[in-house]
């Protein structure tokens, strides 16, 4: 078991940033050296100002849509099927970030083969 602590940098965009590591040592608690250690990689999700959007698609399941924000802050999704041309349309909103920083969400249902999203951070409305 490890702790890892680390602090990202401010004003940064939110990001998944890759940390890998090499030449690790592990020890029991009487010092004998673990033999069975091996280079580890993993990512972090560093949430900034603005929300994070990713597809995640397991083994025979559909694609899910990860939201990351700071906590309470409101993000919508946006849509597109084609890059190139066409604008952004508004599929999901009103979704408020809670306080573990991240949000599952299933994508609308689409008739296009290739999808496009997009999260924006929207201001809530006033009273």
């Amino acid at each position: 078991m490890a702790w890892l602590n680390f602090t990202a940098a401010t004003n940064q965009s939110s990001a998944v940033v890759r940390l890998q590591f090499t030449d690790l040592r592990g020890f029991e608690p009487d010092g004998t050296p673990v033999a069975n250690f091996a280079p580890q990689a993993v990512r972090v999700v560093v949430v900034g100002e603005e929300p994070l959007l990713e597809c995640v698609r397991g083994t025979n399941a559909p694609p899910q849509l990860i939201l990351y924000g700071k906590p309470a802050m409101t993000c919508a999704i946006e849509w597109r099927a084609d890059l190139a041309v066409g604008s952004w349309v508004n599929v999901l909103t009103g979704l408020t970030m809670p306080t573990n920083l991240w949000l599952s969400i299933s994508p609308p249902p689409s008739a296009s083969a290739m999808n496009f999203y997009r999260a924006v951070g929207t201001l809530p409305l006033g009273p």
